[in-house]
C-alpha cells in the first residue's frame, strides 16, 4: 500500500469501529475508504476488539502503512455507542463521516457527499441512498426520505439516514455538544438523528453510495426488542418535543383515544406542514392504543388517511390484526 500523506486539518474524519467483523468483510470495508475519488481525509477506527490478535495485526498494517489512518484501541469492550464516541474525540475534519465494518462505500461518495454539502449550507447533517449487499451480490434499494415534508414526518417513525452514509457538520456536534447517547447501547444512530432534527435541517442525497450488507449478524436482528424499545422512547420524545411548540399536553405512558381525539382538535388550526406532521403522529398512535377496541377499529377504518405516511397496505393491515390479537406486534409510540 502507497504511503499517503494526510493534511493537518482534513476535510472529512472517517469514524468506523472494529468488533466481530470478519477480517475480510473490515478489508474490503477499508480498501473501499482508502479508493475513494476524494483523498483528503482521516480515518479513525476504533478496536473495540482488545486480545483479538488477527484485527491488532490487520490495524497495525494498516496504521503503518497510510498516515491518514490512526487505530485506537479500546482497552475493554466498551460497545458501539462509547466506540464511536471515542472516535469522535479524535476528529478534526470540517465534517465527520460515518463507515460501518462490513459495509462498502461506492468510490465516488465523498467527492459527492462534499458537493451536497457545500451546495447546501443549511443542511447540517445528511445522508444517501444504498442498495442491499451480500457481500458479492446488491439487491433492493434502501429508501430514505428527500423532501424536506419526507423528512419532517419520516423522523417519528425511524432514522431518515442510512447511519453507514451520514455525514455531519463538525461545528455542530461541538457548537451543541451532541455525541452518541451511551444510554442507548442499540438504535444510537435513530437518537443522534432526532437530536439533529432539533436544531437544523436535514436531507439526502439521491444517489447510491454504498453498498449495505445484509446478514443474520446485524444489530437489529441479534437485538430487536431493545431496539424496538428505544425506538418507542425516541419517538415519545420527539412527539412529545413537538408537541410543547403548539403548546399540546405531552402524552403520557399510554396512548389512549382522547390522545386521538386532542390531535385531531389541535390540527384544525395548524398549517398544512404542522398538520401533517400532526396526521403522522396520529396514525402512529394506532398501532400504540392501550385498549383497543371495535370503537378504535372504526374510527381508525373511518379515518381514511392510513395509505399516506407511514401507512401503506402492509401497515394497514397490522393496525387491522392489532385490535384482534394486541400483542402480534410491538408499538410503536
Amino acid at each position: 500500500m502507497p504511503e499517503v500523506k494526510m493534511d493537518l486539518n482534513p476535510e472529512i474524519s472517517v469514524v468506523m469501529s472494529v468488533h466481530k467483523e470478519p477480517i475480510e468483510w473490515i478489508r474490503k470495508s477499508v480498501d473501499s475508504i482508502l479508493n475513494q475519488s476524494f483523498i483528503d481525509f482521516e480515518f479513525i477506527i476504533v478496536n473495540d476488539a482488545p486480545g483479538r490478535e488477527d484485527l491488532s495485526d490487520y490495524l497495525k498494517f494498516l496504521s503503518d502503512s497510510d498516515s491518514r489512518i490512526k487505530v485506537i484501541e479500546n482497552n475493554v469492550n466498551s460497545g458501539l455507542t462509547k466506540s464511536l464516541n471515542n472516535g469522535l474525540k479524535q476528529c478534526r475534519g470540517k465534517y465527520i463521516v460515518r463507515m460501518d465494518a462490513d459495509d462498502f462505500s461506492l468510490p465516488q461518495r465523498f467527492e459527492r457527499q462534499i458537493s451536497f454539502m457545500e451546495n447546501n449550507p443549511d443542511v447540517i447533517a445528511s445522508s444517501a441512498m444504498a442498495v442491499e449487499w451480500d457481500g458479492v451480490r446488491t439487491g433492493e434499494k434502501l429508501y430514505r426520505p428527500v423532501t424536506d415534508s419526507d423528512f419532517q414526518e419520516y423522523i417519528f417513525t425511524s432514522s431518515p439516514f442510512i447511519h453507514p452514509l451520514l455525514i455531519v457538520r463538525k461545528d455542530v456536534l461541538d457548537k451543541y455538544g451532541l455525541t452518541y447517547d451511551e444510554t442507548f447501547k442499540v438504535s444510537q444512530d435513530y437518537k443522534l438523528a432526532a437530536d439533529l432534527s432539533k436544531i437544523g435541517r436535514l436531507a439526502n442525497l439521491d444517489e447510491v453510495l454504498l453498498y449495505y450488507r445484509v446478514s443474520e449478524n446485524q444489530i437489529s436482528k441479534a437485538r430487536g426488542k431493545e431496539q424496538d424499545e428505544n425506538g418507542r422512547r425516541i419517538r415519545r420524545d420527539l412527539i412529545n418535543t413537538f408537541y410543547s411548540t403548539l403548546g399540546i399536553p405531552e402524552i403520557g405512558s399510554k396512548i389512549t383515544l382522547d390522545d386521538i381525539a386532542e390531535n385531531e382538535r389541535s390540527s384544525r388550526n395548524l398549517d398544512p406542514a404542522q398538520r401533517r406532521i400532526m396526521n403522522c403522529i396520529r396514525r402512529l398512535f394506532y398501532y400504540s392504543l392501550s385498549d383497543y377496541s371495535l370503537k378504535s377499529l372504526s374510527k381508525f377504518i373511518m379515518s381514511g388517511d392510513y395509505f399516506s405516511q407511514p401507512y401503506n397496505l402492509r401497515r394497514f393491515g397490522v393496525v387491522v390484526v392489532k385490535h384482534l390479537r394486541r400483542n402480534v406486534v410491538p408499538s410503536l409510540v
